[in-house]
């Protein structure tokens, strides 16, 4: 996965802690290719990879599926209508109701509070992550909006 986003030049990384990512954050603190910015809030790491965007830069954000309602307004009012395209990893935590408790709820609603922002939703599994992130790469580029890849747990444990 690291050697896909090196490669379609997503540089700098800014993000939320969620368990389901550790080793995501693990491997981008160690690659030197990477800048990380960790952020205090969702609407921070959107700030933060939108700036990197008007630097030049194409960014990545990961953040919890409990944090979507946060980045509504950042992401319609700003990315979306300005055509400032980032890349937002969700964790699905709680998916399919299995999951700590606190997030059984946002997980059973979290594939339609996504569809409602009507951005491009991408969903997928151990062996097609390097597909799915070119995927939206494409779509990205093509029409300059953000999208979204929806990871469900352990999909890029190493």
């Amino acid at each position: 996965m690291m050697e896909i986003l090196a490669e379609l030049d997503y540089y700098f990384v800014s993000g939320v802690p969620c368990s389901n990512f550790k080793s995501l954050i693990e491997r981008i603190e160690l690659d030197t290719r990477f800048l990380l910015v960790p952020a205090n809030s969702e609407p921070e790491a959107v700030g933060l990879a939108t700036g990197a965007f008007l630097a030049k830069r194409k960014s990545f954000i990961y953040i919890q599926n409990s944090g979507i309602g946060s980045i509504l307004n950042p992401v319609m009012s700003l990315n979306k209508l300005y055509h400032i395209p980032i890349l937002i990893l969700v964790s699905w935590r709680g998916y399919k109701g299995s999951d700590a408790p606190e997030h059984i709820e946002t997980g059973l609603k979290t594939m339609d509070i996504l569809r409602k922002l009507e951005l491009p939703i991408f969903v997928p599994n151990k062996t097609n992550i390097n597909t799915i992130i070119k995927q939206a790469d494409e779509r990205i580029r093509k029409s300059k909006m953000p999208a979204v890849i929806l990871v469900k747990k352990g999909v890029l444990d190493e």
